[in-house]
């Protein structure tokens, strides 16, 4: 009887995506559970305090985001929603990213925040969320945030 090689059994291992996340609030408290959140998951996180903000930030020469997480009800113009609008609408400094992915978290609950947000293409996310939470959002972004890094880095 003639024994077949065997092949020894690969495990792949999952590699975590490490992104760099901008994240708005205008609630500090708010801002620092975001950025430890992010951090504890193992990725970069930078924090503003309202929307207008969070675009002058995407709209820096250089600028290297991943992913955004925004607030929706934050008291200055630009709330998340707006933001969102914003970047996907893609003018100027904003064209070669209005694909990014975005989480916009917030505490309404109307429904139609939802189903604008999900039109858009980003994520919706109930406030308050924890560490498990969050991840399980992220996982479920994994292909979104590889597609647009695919796209980012070939118009670079």
């Amino acid at each position: 009887m003639e024994s077949k090689p065997t092949q020894p059994n690969k495990v792949e291992e999952k590699k975590e995506l490490s992104l760099n996340v901008l994240a708005a609030d205008d609630r500090p408290d708010n801002r620092e559970m975001f950025r430890e959140v992010f951090e504890a998951l193992g990725h970069i996180a930078q924090v503003v305090e309202d929307g207008n903000r969070l675009i002058q930030e995407l709209s820096k020469p250089g600028a290297n985001f991943d992913l955004v997480c925004s607030d929706n009800s934050m008291p200055k113009e630009n709330q998340g929603l707006e933001v969102l609008q914003e970047i996907r609408a893609g003018k100027g400094s904003l064209e070669k990213i209005k694909g990014i992915p975005f989480i916009l978290a917030t505490t309404d609950t109307d429904g139609k925040t939802q189903k604008k947000t999900e039109e858009l293409g980003a994520v919706f996310m109930s406030k308050p969320f924890g560490l498990r939470d969050l991840k399980r959002k992220i996982t479920d972004m994994e292909e979104m945030i590889k597609d647009f890094r695919e796209k980012k880095e070939a118009t670079s």
